[in-house]
């Protein structure tokens, strides 16, 4: 997962480690410039020496909470997965309602699979800020995913309560309708939703797709055109109509949209195994 350690982070970092003054000496101080300094600059094996060193110099500083953080940080962009969520762990043991580590660290069990642990950090989050949207969109998904409806349900329709408006949070109950064996609300869902947001390709694509469940080919093919006609730029719109014409029986339509996809970016392997 792509960290970007931007000034924004750089600056946060900084005021939250200074608000330590009375627990951190100037020379952790300049150490946590420095440290933030280098990892602007990329100068990753030198930013984890010093931030080690520094957490070393004062282990019981509350501020070394931070520069776990900032561990983690160094560590997912060196493919260092564990490392990094033993980083964010040290680091919410000593601040452990910081929601902005504990999502950090939700995404990155969820970027490893590790589904049930994600799942309780996004409750975590939810148990201090009980309208958290980003959790509540989360852990909907999660539960979801899980086949855990009843659960996922709830979190979708408060989440539709805080933003009435919110297009993923709709979506998402769509869906979850969909898999939940209620069918007919799903597709009324998709349709207000296509009326709400009519430029929007993707809602194309999945109300196409579930009208290909439906064995509906001719109206799913209406809808997956439609979104093509919007975005002809997306291989992923053409993979899905070339798995259309494949249930269609239209192999050689399938095989053009998929020589397409490719000529678009997507994956040539991935691609052969679906034309087989």
């Amino acid at each position: 997962m792509k960290r970007i350690l931007s000034t924004i982070i750089m600056l946060t970092v900084s005021a939250w480690a200074m608000a330590q003054v009375d627990t951190t000496s100037v020379v952790y101080q300049e150490s946590v410039k420095r440290a933030i300094s280098m990892m602007e600059h990329d100068s990753l094996p030198q930013a984890e020496r010093l931030l080690r060193n520094t957490i070393e110099a004062e282990p019981s500083a509350r501020a070394n909470a931070l520069l776990y953080q900032q561990l983690g940080h160094i560590y997912e962009k060196q493919n260092r997965l564990d490392e990094a969520t033993e980083a964010y762990t040290e680091a919410l043991l000593i601040t452990p309602s910081n929601i902005i580590i504990l999502l950090e660290r939700a995404a990155l069990l969820l970027h490893r699979d590790q589904t049930a642990r994600a799942i309780n950090d996004y409750s975590r989050v939810l148990e201090i800020d009980a309208n958290h949207t980003q959790a509540l969109f989360v852990r909907a998904y999660l539960y979801m995913n899980t086949r855990d409806f009843r659960k996922a349900r709830t979190d979708y329709e408060r989440l539709i309560k805080l933003e009435p408006d919110n297009r993923d949070a709709l979506l998402g109950l769509a869906l979850l309708n969909s898999k939940d064996n209620r069918p007919r609300e799903a597709m009324e869902q998709m349709d207000n939703l296509i009326r709400r947001f009519p430029g929007d390709p993707t809602l194309y694509i999945v109300r196409g797709g579930l009208k290909q469940q439906r064995k509906d080919y001719e109206d799913a093919l209406k809808d997956m055109n439609q979104a093509i006609h919007i975005n002809s730029s997306n291989p992923d719109f053409y993979i899905s109509r070339g798995a259309l014409y494949m249930d269609m029986r239209k192999k050689k339509l399938a095989r053009q949209d998929f020589q397409t996809a490719i000529q678009y970016g997507a994956d040539a392997k991935e691609i052969a195994e679906m034309m087989k």
